[in-house]
C-alpha cells in the first residue's frame, strides 16, 4: 500500500518535484522535496524515507554520489 509511505523527492527542477509531490500527496503519501544533493543526504537522515525518487544531475552533490 502506498498510503502513509514516506517519500523523498530529489530534483533540482522545482516544477517537477512539486508535481511529483502533488500526485503522491493525493495518494496519501508523506512527501519531502529537496533540490540539491547536500539537502538530500541530510533530509534522508532526518526523515528515514521508505523510498527516494532521485534525479542524477543535481547541484552541489550529484545523484550518483548521493546514491
Amino acid at each position: 500500500m502506498i498510503s502513509n509511505s514516506v517519500i523523498l523527492v530529489v530534483d533540482d527542477d522545482k516544477n517537477i518535484s512539486q508535481l511529483i509531490k502533488l500526485y503522491l500527496t493525493k495518494e496519501g503519501c508523506i512527501v519531502h522535496a529537496v533540490h540539491d544533493g547536500t539537502d538530500a543526504i541530510s533530509t534522508f537522515h532526518d526523515v528515514n524515507p521508505d523510498i527516494i525518487i532521485l534525479d542524477l544531475m543535481l547541484p552541489k552533490v550529484d545523484g550518483l554520489d548521493v546514491c
